[in-house]
């Protein structure tokens, strides 16, 4: 079931930004207070932990993000899917990232009365 219920979409969308803005930080509390301990994380980088991410991100700069196109499929009242298309400025280890653009899935489950990214994926957009 796809959700259209703005609500739904804002909520899940603050999640989002909520992420991207403790990658822009670099802020490690704030991402371990966001992303689950288990979570996976696939990407150009292969599959990463939470720690793997949180050293990854210590590597980065990012200028600017953006959210596109945002989707939430809830999967019961626990389990969200969160779909769009992000464009981020910045650097990795000083180099402009390869892909700017990127398609996003992020499996978000409540916990504890708390949302935690479990799962994130993310693809470059094609220039096709």
């Amino acid at each position: 079931m796809t959700s259209n219920d703005d609500d739904e979409s804002h909520r899940a969308a603050e999640r989002e930004r909520r992420l991207w803005t403790a990658y822009q930080s670099r802020n490690r509390e704030q991402l371990e207070a966001i992303i689950d301990p288990d979570a996976l994380d696939i990407g150009p980088g292969g599959i990463l932990s939470r720690d793997q991410v949180a050293a990854a991100v210590r590597r980065m700069c990012i200028e600017s993000f953006a959210i596109e196109d945002l989707t939430v499929r809830a999967l019961g009242p626990d389990v969200e899917v969160v779909s769009y298309r992000s464009t981020v400025i910045g650097t990795y280890e000083g180099r402009p990232f390869a892909a700017p653009v990127v398609n996003s899935t992020s499996v978000w489950s409540k916990k504890c009365g708390e949302w935690r990214l479990v799962h994130r994926a993310e693809c470059p957009v094609s220039n096709r």
